[in-house]
């Protein structure tokens, strides 16, 4: 069957590299038709596009060596030259010998028909095209030198190389040149630009033949003392890198163990496989037996059944690792001994879950009904005989989860269990079927702690995240309430609601303020409490009403009555969300989900210390779920370690750890990260084997893979390259190939990635205006209709969007078919959508220069392609900066082991910039909870008590965590004892903190102290307090006033 997307990837290489048809005829020059793949004279050296983007000192994300290198290449040089590096042995290939294959093309100019002979000028000048294929036997018997190619139609396209012998290999670096000269009549010469089209060679690319085969270059140094590095290894032991490309990319043919031909190119592809969660088959066979329904209806032998095989096929499979391991190295198996006895231990562990299933009737209950709900949630969606079956790994991690989440005083609760698995493999899901089930047996369950209280909090770190996720839990818990409520009887009265806690700008604070937006309906606020927009059942508009005196908002399915009534207006009416803080705070909701920040809240507004328990009003929750660990690094991370430890203490009681899960994609150095975040042992899930390919619960499916393409800048600028591409992907949508079977419906919106918001406003006027220019020259040469009647104009997914219009673009992405109105054809974003975007139809993405980090790289490309065989992303590299060459030249390599590439996280809560900016607050929300402090004054009678309950907690942490920052700690907590001793003395201190109130009150803003501070009138006696954890560092905000000046002369403005 033919892949379609095959075609969008030959119509980019033709309109970029070319050729449209072999023996062409350009009616203009053939560099103004491509981009890509020419070789010109080697003393061209006059300016070409110059991109604003290139200028060194503005790019903040640069290495200083990166700056230098675009110092040196800040004006764009037209490439003469291409080449490889590889290794070779000369005790298999004693003469070095190797045969090189050339294909290129050359445009000759001719006169144009209806043209005077007599009176050439450019635009009477026609190019046709001439292919050339060389093959020649080249012997590298030296250590460098020039080699000649013998044929006339290359005339002064010559070969240089480079040869250095190392651990016994012949590291070889052969470069194709260009030595034609040409030198403009500007520069002293008289050449015209003709000479230099006829002198340059377009289309290059070769390939190098060795029959002896070539060597696998040496692997750079690891650190034998990372842990991760090991494992990696370990995993990737049998991945090797044959070559890489000199200005260009590079490629290789692998047959029988063997590489034999290696190639230098200009667009590379790249088959990145898909992880199938379907586990690992030869093992287990009986996945598709694993469904929601059974689990719901059947007796407890069958549903032990069916998990003890899922567990007798884990341990089939440890075995089975544990025969191969006696092929590896002494080196290798002292780690795969390791790897496998995590294996052990997780095996073991969901034994133990299992059987906690088999003996207590309370946990049969809830597992039946966690699964009523799961499928209940998944046939609103999917209406037609729908079943939902569990991936071995959802199951896998619940019942390695299970002894700690029904016993409190598990000692599987020291662990922080961090479920790691690709993007779009059903993490959600693994970790929502935990929670619901913790819902429904922590109301069976009587000497379970209460329930009266916020059982679960979810954080996430992106609003845009936390918001699309907000609309997939809310399903999940209208299941469970709809069953709870025909169930009463079993699981009480207590509604089961979710609650969503994000910031000021996402949502209202107060129940007035959301209360008035509701009852303004043509209003656009930044802020709104309408961030649920369709019914989660029948997806019908939901409607919002104030509830007048109790202080709710309520949100009601408005489907007209038919015999399809939605099954939630029909059973609960109402559905059991809340996204007001106010009212939050005064119900709280069972399911709390968060922005990571929000928690800054804590020092300043006892309200919201509720949702970690409160005596005489709630009781701490039972579980953590902390999604997308890796992002939560770096200063974010520092800071929310710190608070950390206050939110862990105050949800532990009489010996009762908290239980605490995470889930990832892409993390490197989890163990001490999580330790510094959490202060646990970190446990992966699904453990690593012996080979990256399979861990039983995952393997890699040949028969699906995204399709990676590389290009370059070199020669062109940036913003040119990613105008041409943009042309090229948004033109191919009228091919006629891609138009049947409405195959462009999910191919026809172009994602264009972004570094950073000042790319992107950059980018957009471009993909606005000139983006249209090139789509009807393209259109032109290739002889077909432009897409430009229905083409929208370019949205934006980014942290300049109102939360409001997020949702709106969402729906508009999944409702509106290609070519209808509402349809998006180019999405510009930020990273905003590297996380937890899940929308099927989209699976064309541009990538316009390398991310800052490998972990976003993967998360922000695996948003597209989420279905089986598909998805297309280009990747595009500026030519200028060092990063982006290195990943181009390499592109197919490190595309081979791309989780071995995510760098390490940091988090240092105990530091002295994080110690100087919140171990007061992490004191104050602690002597708040603890000793119960109403006032800031109540620490005259509470001082020693501070020393011996409070310090303890926090000194405690630093110990395990950062020792060697014990004792500044200790110095800086008694510091603002003291401090806050004195000022307890005083007669103006009042509060905690107050917004305006600044000298009665022990804490104030970052921002409002540097604005007071700056303002050069006092500098406050309050101490500056972060306000939100993402925003770390004080500013003031610049304000731009116009003053009008007169005089008798003159006036100004």
């Amino acid at each position: 069957m033919e892949d379609k997307r095959e075609i969008f990837i030959n119509r980019l290489k033709e309109d970029l590299i070319g050729p449209l048809k072999k023996d062409e005829i350009l009616k203009v020059s053939p560099e103004s038709t491509y981009l890509n793949g020419i070789l010109y004279p080697s003393d061209v050296n006059e300016p070409d596009e110059q991109d604003d983007e290139t200028d060194p000192i503005v790019q903040d994300s640069d290495t200083y060596d990166e700056i230098k290198d675009r110092i040196s290449n800040n004006k764009i040089r037209k490439p003469s030259s291409m080449g490889l590096s590889f290794c070779l042995n000369s005790k298999k290939n004693k003469n070095l010998q190797l045969e090189i294959k050339i294909n290129l093309g050359i445009y000759k100019p001719e006169v144009q028909e209806n043209s005077n002979e007599n009176e050439k000028t450019d635009s009477s000048i026609q190019w046709k095209r001439q292919e050339i294929n060389h093959n020649q036997k080249i012997i590298l018997s030296k250590k460098n030198d020039w080699i000649d190619l013998n044929s006339e139609n290359l005339n002064n396209l010559k070969i240089w190389y480079e040869k250095k012998e190392f651990n016994n290999l012949d590291h070889v670096t052969l470069i194709l040149v260009n030595e034609n000269s040409w030198t403009p009549r500007g520069l002293g010469g008289s050449d015209t630009k003709k000479d230099q089209i006829e002198r340059s060679f377009f289309q290059t690319s070769f390939e190098l033949h060795c029959k002896s085969g070539f060597e696998p270059r040496p692997p750079a140094n690891y650190n034998p003392e990372d842990e991760d590095e090991k494992i990696y290894e370990l995993i990737y032991r049998n991945n090797k890198d044959y070559c890489s490309g000199f200005n260009c990319t590079s490629d290789w043919e692998e047959k029988d163990k063997a590489v034999k031909i290696i190639k230098a190119k200009w667009l590379m592809q790249k088959n990145i496989y898909s992880v199938s969660p379907e586990g690992d088959k030869a093992f287990f066979k009986e996945a598709h037996e694993l469904t929601t329904k059974s689990f719901t209806e059947d007796n407890l032998g069958k549903i032990k059944q069916k998990l003890n095989g899922l567990i007798e096929s884990y341990q089939k499979w440890i075995d089975s690792e544990q025969k191969k391991m006696k092929g590896l190295n002494q080196n290798l198996q002292v780690q795969a001994k390791r790897n496998i006895s995590v294996c052990n231990l997780a095996l073991t562990r969901m034994k133990k879950g299992l059987n906690k299933l088999s003996k207590d009737k309370n946990i049969l209950v809830a597992f039946r009904f966690a699964n009523a709900a799961i499928e209940k949630q998944y046939s609103w969606n999917n209406k037609s005989n729908f079943q939902f079956s569990w991936r071995p790994f959802q199951l896998g991690f619940f019942l390695l989860n299970l002894d700690s989440i029904v016993d409190q005083k598990s000692k599987d609760r020291d662990f922080f269990d961090l479920l790691w698995f690709p993007t779009g493999g059903g993490k959600t899901e693994a970790y929502l079927f935990i929670s619901v089930f913790l819902i429904f047996y922590s109301r069976l369950d009587k000497n379970f702690q209460n329930t009266n209280g916020t059982q679960i909090i979810m954080r996430y770190t992106l609003r845009a995240l936390t918001i699309d996720q907000f609309s997939r839990i809310s399903a999940i818990i209208c299941a469970a309430e709809i069953l709870r409520k025909e169930n009463s009887k079993i699981f009480g009265d207590k509604e089961i609601t979710l609650g969503l806690w994000v910031g000021q700008k996402q949502t209202p604070n107060w129940y007035a303020e959301a209360e008035n937006i509701i009852n303004n309906p043509n209003s656009q606020p930044e802020s709104t409490p309408r961030q649920l927009i369709t019914c989660p059942c029948c997806a019908e508009p939901l409607q919002y009403r104030s509830s007048g005196n109790t202080k709710d908002i309520k949100i009601q399915c408005v489907k007209h009555e038919t015999k399809d009534t939605c099954e939630i207006q029909r059973k609960i009416k109402t559905i059991p969300v809340s996204t007001v803080d106010e009212c939050l705070y005064e119900k709280l909701p069972t399911f709390l989900l968060a922005t990571i920040d929000k928690f800054a809240q804590l020092a300043r507004k006892d309200e919201a210390l509720r949702f970690l328990g409160k005596k005489g009003f709630s009781s701490p929750p039972s579980l953590i779920i902390q999604d997308e660990l890796h992002l939560i690094a770096g200063p974010l991370g520092t800071l929310t370690a710190l608070y950390e430890t206050a939110i862990d203490s105050l949800c532990n009681y009489d010996n009762k750890k908290i239980k605490i899960i995470g889930s990832t994609a892409t993390i490197k150095s989890a163990m001490s990260q999580v330790k510094n975040l959490f202060d646990r042992k970190s446990f992966q899930f699904p453990p690593p084997g012996i080979d990256y390919q399979n861990s039983f619960f995952a393997k890699i499916d040949r028969s699906s893979h995204r399709k990676y393409i590389a290009l370059s800048s070199n020669g062109r600028s940036d913003k040119y390259l990613l105008q041409m591409v943009a042309t090229s992907l948004l033109q191919s949508g009228m091919d006629k190939e891609i138009n049947k079977d409405n195959f462009i419906n999910n191919y026809g919106t172009i994602v264009a990635y972004f570094n950073s918001l000042k790319i992107l406003s950059s980018a957009e006027p471009m993909m606005n205006e000139q983006v249209r220019d090139t789509i009807q020259i393209v259109a032109n040469r290739r002889k077909e209709k432009a897409r430009l009647e229905k083409l929208s104009p370019p949205e934006e997914l980014s942290g300049r969007k109102k939360s409001s219009e997020i949702p709106i673009i969402r729906n508009r992405l999944i409702s509106c078919d290609f070519g209808t109105p509402g349809f998006i054809d180019i999405v510009l974003a930020t990273n905003m959508i590297s996380v937890g975007i899940d929308i099927k139809k989209l699976n064309l993405m541009i990538v316009n220069g390398q991310p800052k980090t490998m972990s976003e790289y993967i998360q922000a490309t695996s948003r597209v392609g989420r279905e089986k065989n598909s998805g297309i992303i280009i990747s595009l590299y500026n030519h200028a900066k060092i990063r982006d060459r290195n990943r181009y030249e390499n592109f197919g390599f490190w595309h081979n082991e791309i989780y071995k590439g995510v760098e390490n996280t940091s988090v240092t809560p105990f530091s002295p910039n994080a110690r100087d900016k919140a171990l007061h607050v992490l004191l104050i929300i602690l002597c708040k909870s603890k000793l119960e402090m109403k006032s800031p004054k109540d620490i005259k009678n509470q001082s020693e008590k501070v020393k011996k309950e409070i310090f303890p907690i926090i000194l405690n942490k630093v110990k395990n965590v950062d020792p060697k920052e014990f004792d500044f700690t200790k110095i800086e907590l008694d510091n603002f004892l003291e401090y806050w001793l004195t000022r307890s003395n005083t007669k103006e201190l009042k509060y905690f903190w107050h917004p305006r109130k600044y000298d009665q009150s022990l804490l104030m803003s970052f921002e409002s102290y540097a604005a007071k501070k700056a303002s050069g009138s006092y500098t406050p006696i309050a101490r500056a307090t972060p306000n939100s954890l993402r925003d770390v560092e004080p500013g003031v905000e610049y304000v731009c006033k116009e003053k009008i000046q007169t005089d008798s002369h003159d006036q100004t403005k």
